[in-house]
């Protein structure tokens, strides 16, 4: 086997590694918005009809929120990972705190509102923004943990 074929192989199994822990960072994220989502409203009486409804809005939510995600956070995600593998950055609060920054991005994306409407930009950063930037943080806790560690 020459040294041509060996590369690409190492560099399929390296994208194929990328994209896997990219898939389950966004995962992570998105249960990390859906699960408390779910049981908060269903909280009150905790009969069954209100389990089985946490239950369903998890089940169809996460990947639901998943797919939109993936979507929206590709080129966002891809272009963090290349600086990091161009710096050799694999310290853990580089992809949390850019995973952070990436889910507060999102927030413009999610919410719109009008102008009768008395929400700020402000308002918008604290409560969804709070909750993205977790989601965030959680997707890169579980990318720096699945490839980013291994890269520095």
């Amino acid at each position: 086997m020459n040294a041509m074929t060996t590369g690409n192989r190492e560099d399929s199994l390296l994208t194929q590694q990328v994209v896997i822990a990219w898939a389950a960072g966004v995962v992570a994220g998105a249960a990390s918005l859906v699960i408390p989502s779910a049981f908060h409203m269903f909280s009150e009486t905790w009969h069954l009809r209100e389990v089985v409804g946490a239950g369903l809005m998890v089940a169809m939510g996460i990947p639901f929120l998943s797919m939109i995600a993936m979507v929206l956070t590709a080129v966002p995600s891809f272009l963090l990972y290349a600086l990091a593998r161009t710096f050799r950055i694999c310290r853990l609060p580089f992809y949390a705190v850019g995973g952070a920054a990436m889910g507060v991005g999102m927030v413009p994306l999610w919410y719109r509102w009008d102008a009768d409407e008395m929400r700020t930009w402000l308002e918008l950063l604290v409560d969804p923004g709070l909750r993205f930037a977790i989601s965030g943080l959680f997707g890169g806790l579980v990318f720096w943990r699945l490839r980013g560690r291994h890269d520095g």
